[in-house]
């Protein structure tokens, strides 16, 4: 029996939020991406909580990382055939 199967929607969630913007907090991100099980996830790294000192409306599509409290991952399952 021959099944033709469709490509499953990706879905995306953050998984981890409020990690600090700090050494510690890039290490903590570049470890999950050392052990995360690429053939299936891609993981996604974005600033969380404009830094003091900066202007929300300078950053109207989202500020950079380097202006960011905090880091947020998302985990997104990459599309493959069932």
């Amino acid at each position: 029996m021959n099944k033709q199967h469709k490509f499953r929607p990706s879905e995306s969630w953050y998984a981890f939020y409020e990690i600090p913007n700090t050494e510690e907090g890039h290490d903590f991100v570049a470890k999950m991406r050392r052990y995360l099980n690429g053939e299936r996830y891609t993981l996604r790294v974005r600033g969380q909580g404009l830094a003091p000192g900066n202007d929300w409306r300078q950053y109207s599509d989202g500020q950079p990382i380097d202006k960011s409290d905090f880091l947020r991952v998302y985990l997104e399952e990459k599309k493959r055939e069932w």
